[in-house]
């Protein structure tokens, strides 16, 4: 699956072979993210009881994007719940569990699959970022996101890459996306600008507002990068790729009421399962 040179000049620790000496940023996230992301079961107690993610996974139609004996990309896995929830469908023969982040890998991932019933002989732990993707063309069967595709800093290429490495007939699934409503995002834009005008305007008087505003996102957390969207926005980045798109609204908040309150207009977790177009046709053209 991974290109013969990279295997053998990366660095294999406690099981994850380590790709990110072919990239340039070897800074752990999870360090940034917070001390919450080194304990496997206090982590899976608050995914599991004050957050919607992994119920919001449950949702998914699975059987419509697994064949058999497929090969499932978890890209950008973090903690490993769902590469954990994969390993539990009888069509899965393998899950590569792809991440930055070495201490989630290393630490976290095994203990994760244990407390969820999974299956680790299944899972391959790849500590490597996003793009470029150092995998073989038409190599994999699924490819899955959680909560992840919006931390890319560059979408364009990471769908290029995702198309590439499909096998005929595969699916891009990204999960637990939350597409901006348009009137909040006219309000972020518009704070955003009266803060870039006063700053330009006066020494006296400075205004910080995280971010920056694009034609196609709104950077939102400088930190960890995250970038919002419309629900147009995300259409119109899955056409540019020629993805055929089928968007599933899953009913469920991103936290239980009792947790954090819904925000004004605040859309459910959204499931984005993409196809590339044409590939039906192409469906069993391939081979494992």
């Amino acid at each position: 699956m991974f290109d013969d040179a990279v295997r053998q000049d990366s660095p294999i620790h406690d099981g994850v072979a380590d790709l990110r000496l072919e990239q340039a940023n070897r800074e752990d996230w999870s360090a940034v993210a917070g001390p919450h992301w080194k304990d496997p079961e206090s982590l899976y107690t608050h995914l599991s009881q004050n957050t919607n993610i992994i119920e919001a996974a449950r949702r998914m139609e699975w059987n419509d994007v697994v064949p058999e004996e497929a090969v499932v990309l978890d890209l950008g896995c973090g903690s490993g719940w769902l590469a954990a929830m994969l390993t539990q469908h009888p069509g899965v023969h393998k899950v590569v569990a792809w991440d930055a982040s070495p201490a989630l890998l290393t630490d976290v991932v095994p203990a994760m699959v244990s407390l969820m019933g999974g299956d680790l002989s299944k899972v391959e732990r790849v500590c490597a970022h996003f793009t470029p993707l150092l995998i073989d063309d038409a190599s994999i069967d699924l490819a899955v996101m959680s909560s992840a595709f919006h931390h890319s800093s560059s979408p364009e290429s990471l769908l290029e890459d995702l198309v590439r490495v499909l096998r005929p007939g595969g699916a891009i699934v990204l999960l637990n996306e939350v597409p901006f409503p348009v009137p909040i995002m006219l309000g972020a834009i518009g704070t955003r600008a009266i803060a870039a005008a006063v700053n330009a305007m006066t020494t006296r008087l400075t205004i910080s507002k995280p971010g920056h505003v694009a034609a196609d996102h709104l950077l939102y957390d400088d930190v960890l990068g995250d970038r919002a969207l419309t629900e147009a926005q995300w259409r119109r980045l899955f056409r540019r790729h020629n993805l055929a798109v089928q968007i599933i609204d899953t009913s469920l908040p991103s936290y239980p009421r009792g947790f954090r309150p819904r925000q004004r207009l605040e859309k459910n977790l959204t499931h984005f399962v993409l196809r590339p177009q044409g590939s039906r046709e192409r469906a069993g053209a391939g081979s494992h």
